[in-house]
C-alpha cells in the first residue's frame, strides 16, 4: 500500500518493495545471530538501529517522484536491516539489568504483540486521517527508532552499574 499510494509505481513494484524489506530484515535477523557470539547486544543493536533511523529519514528527505525506484528499495532495505535486531536484543539486555523470569518475557512478548498489531491501524489512521498520509510510514519508522534509542540509554547504563557491582 505505501509504495503503490505514496510512490506511484505499478502493483508489481509494491510487491518487490515489500519483498526487498522482508528480505532485509531476515537478513538481518540471520547476521545478527551470526554475530551475537562476538557481539553484545548492545553492540548489535547500536549498529543495526541507525540504518533504520537513516531508511526513514532519506525516504522522508526526498519527495514521492524522486523516492520511487532505487532510493524506496534502499530506504526499505536500511529501515529493514535496522529493526531486524530490535526484539530479541532488547530483551537480551535487559536480562544484562535485571533477570528476567517467563512472566515477564510473556508480559514483553504481550506487548510486542500488541505493537505488532497496533501499530499497522496506527500508521493506516495516520495515512487517511492526517496530513501525512503514506509518509507516516516513514514518520512512524523515525519516532520509534528515536524512542528505542532514548529506551536503550538507561538500560544500557543499568546493565553496565550492575555489571561493574557483580
Amino acid at each position: 500500500m505505501y509504495a503503490t499510494k505514496w510512490l506511484g509505481p505499478s502493483e508489481a513494484d509494491g510487491h518487490a518493495l515489500t519483498s526487498a524489506y522482508w528480505g532485509a530484515f531476515t537478513a538481518g535477523r540471520v547476521a545478527a545471530a551470526a554475530a551475537a557470539a562476538a557481539l553484545s547486544p548492545a553492540t548489535l543493536l547500536l549498529a543495526s538501529m541507525p540504518l533504520a533511523l537513516a531508511g526513514a529519514a532519506g525516504a522522508l528527505a526526498l519527495p514521492p517522484a524522486a523516492l520511487a525506484g532505487a532510493p524506496a528499495t534502499a530506504a526499505v532495505v536500511l529501515v529493514g536491516l535496522g529493526v531486524s535486531t530490535g526484539f530479541a536484543n532488547l530483551l537480551a539486555l535487559l536480562e544484562a539489568y535485571s533477570p528476567i523470569n517467563g512472566s515477564v518475557t510473556g508480559l514483553l512478548s504481550g506487548f510486542a504483540g500488541a505493537g505488532t498489531m497496533l501499530m499497522p491501524l496506527a500508521i493506516a489512521l495516520l495515512a487517511k486521517a492526517t496530513p501525512l498520509g503514506y509518509s507516516g510510514l516513514m514518520w512512524t519508522t523515525l519516532a520509534s527508532m528515536l524512542l528505542q534509542f532514548v529506551c536503550l540509554a538507561p538500560i544500557m547504563a543499568g546493565a553496565g552499574a550492575r555489571m561493574r557491582a557483580a
